[in-house]
């Protein structure tokens, strides 16, 4: 979904993370964020972080005509209930929260 990839390269997952690593003092290596597992994880941090937001935020969201929930999107563009849109995005935690347990990049 075009609008979902939007949300989660838009929110502040990654600027998030480079602070932790500058509080902490524990700044990675720049060579460690070529296409390897902590790309992959930090990728997957933003889309877990994207898909709980959803669940927190449409009445918010839906008043204030915001286009980007993906529980909106699956109600509107779908006609998906809120049962239905909410077991959608809890399958994508599940399979993003997988990934977090083997982070090496797929081909699908």
């Amino acid at each position: 979904m075009r609008s979902f990839r939007l949300r989660h390269d838009a929110i502040g997952v990654q600027p998030t993370l480079d602070l932790a690593e500058e509080i902490g003092y524990d700044e990675l290596p720049t060579a460690l964020f070529a296409p390897n597992a902590v790309s992959a994880l930090r990728a997957v941090a933003a889309e877990i972080d994207s898909l709980h937001k959803d669940v927190y935020s449409p009445a918010r969201e839906e008043a204030s005509s915001d286009t980007h929930n993906l529980l909106l999107i699956l109600r509107r563009d779908h006609g998906s209930d809120r049962a239905t849109a909410f077991a959608w995005r809890s399958a994508c935690c599940t399979r993003a929260s997988s990934r977090m347990r083997d982070p090496r990049p797929t081909t699908t």
